[in-house]
């Protein structure tokens, strides 16, 4: 689950102030709103990599408000693909692995044909999958996804 009470975040002139919401385990949410609203900010704020000027956040109830980014156990994937491009496919999926979690992240994602390649040379939506792939191996409490459709 993840909850926000009374969130605020600002970067730059934009705020973001007083954001709260709810969604429960094994749910999923949306956040609509005009470029440039905050969506990728709250997002952001829920997985750590965003200060909050005030506000909570908790995820499965357990208030993670001031815990770094790699202690929430939050996977996150963007608009852009953002992966290693010294890394292969393979190395950028393990890059914060989980165990046996990689072969699991590879399955869902249907990326098995790409592990062995130069990841400069995937179009959008192979980069999009991988960077999911990269997301579901960490074994995250939360997955957010900052337009993931959008090179698919």
């Amino acid at each position: 689950m993840i909850e926000l009470r009374d969130v605020t975040v600002r970067q730059g002139a934009f705020a973001l102030d007083g954001a709260t919401l709810a969604v429960g385990r094994g749910q999923y949410g949306v956040v609509l709103g005009a470029a440039g609203a905050g969506k990728t900010t709250l997002l952001e704020a829920v997985a750590g990599l965003r200060p909050l000027v005030r506000g909570t956040v908790l995820l499965d109830g357990d208030d993670v408000t001031a815990l770094p980014p790699e202690r929430r156990h939050v996977g996150m994937v963007y608009q852009r693909s953002l992966l290693f491009p010294h890394l292969d496919v393979r190395r950028n999926v393990a890059y914060g692995a989980r165990g046996r979690s990689i072969d699991e992240a590879v399955e869902r994602t249907g990326i098995a044909a790409l592990l062995g390649r130069d990841v400069r040379t995937l179009s959008g939506g192979e980069s999009q999958l991988v960077a999911l792939a990269r997301a579901l191996a960490s074994g995250p409490r939360v997955l957010l996804l900052d337009e993931p459709f959008a090179a698919l």
